[in-house]
């Protein structure tokens, strides 16, 4: 009998069936051969991880690539991500990237090797959210009205990337006396003076004011 080991250095990469040819020699000089066809998987996958899936504008978050050949991990193979919407404060590392978004909404990020060989085709989904009120501000739908006639204003809140904050809890109006206001819901007011004059209505969020 007979034993060896077949090295496979040499097999390309992807997902090959290479045939094994072995001759053997007796001693009396009679030849005898066999074959036999193997699986070779040397194809690369590439997926995609998060360092959190929910953060805030102006927070930042990694992302991740793992790569795998024959389903074993390599950390030898360069990557690149793809971010939609596109990402303007991106940081490469060794195994991915950091981004710092600052506008708020719903983005997708995916692995790639360097040389687009492989790519995870679902990607991972992440959600950026408005961060604290930084600044309040009045909108009124009209700026004359009859006396006793409803007018509505508006009090718009944004944070400092000026991403809109909605409904944040708190907020509030401030207005000169003799004027009935009334929280209709959905951060509107509705204002009512019944005397002919001048006033003035000023969106609040605890300590902010509309400048």
């Amino acid at each position: 009998s007979w034993g060896g080991q077949v090295s496979l250095a040499t097999v390309g990469a992807g997902m090959t069936f290479p045939l094994i040819r072995v001759v053997a020699t007796d001693l009396a000089g009679n030849v005898s051969e066999a074959g036999v066809r193997v699986a070779v998987d040397k194809r690369y996958t590439i997926d995609t991880a998060l360092t959190a899936s929910n953060i805030q504008a102006g927070t930042s978050l990694s992302v991740v690539c793992s790569v795998r050949l024959s389903s074993q991990p390599v950390a030898d193979v360069p990557v690149q991500v793809e971010i939609y919407p596109p990402i303007a404060d991106v940081t490469e590392t060794a195994t991915g990237v950091n981004v710092t978004p600052t506008t708020a909404g719903y983005y997708l990020a995916r692995c790639l090797t360097q040389d687009g060989g492989a790519q995870d085709d679902e990607g991972v989904w992440f959600t950026v959210a408005p961060s604290d009120v930084a600044e309040v501000v009045t909108v009124p739908e009209v700026s004359q009205a009859a006396a006793g006639e409803r007018a509505y204003v508006a009090c718009d809140a944004y944070d400092a990337y000026g991403n809109p904050v909605l409904q944040p809890d708190g907020l509030g109006i401030s207005v000169t006396d003799n004027v009935e206001v009334t929280d209709v819901g959905g951060g509107r007011f509705s204002l009512i003076a019944t005397f002919v004059g001048s006033y003035i209505a000023t969106c609040t969020l605890d300590n902010l004011t509309d400048a």
